[in-house]
């Protein structure tokens, strides 16, 4: 399948692999999540767009993060979920 020249590269995660993940879950052999972000900047570069439920962006360059979190915030929203959680979180950086 061709990359959305829109988003980010970033890796495909299908059906099969989120059962995968799960079922590593359930088994308690789960990949800690740091490892996961390094992994993925490491292989897709500043930015890498992962497409999960909903679309998940991860800015590795400390420019871009400043530009994101700061300078263009007001363009930047949250997921759903967290849009839920707002409740129990408050307002942060989540």
């Amino acid at each position: 399948m061709a990359q959305d020249p829109a988003r980010p590269p970033g890796p495909s995660i299908g059906r099969v692999a989120r059962a995968r993940l799960a079922l590593r879950l359930l088994r308690g052999r789960s990949i800690p999540f740091t490892d996961v972000l390094a992994r993925l900047s490491r292989t897709y570069g500043d930015i890498a767009g992962v497409r999960l439920q909903d679309d998940f962006y991860l800015v590795s360059d400390p420019e871009m993060v400043n530009q994101v979190l700061v300078t263009d915030q007001h363009i930047v929203h949250k997921g759903r979920g967290l849009e839920y959680a707002r409740i129990l979180l408050g307002n942060g950086l989540l």
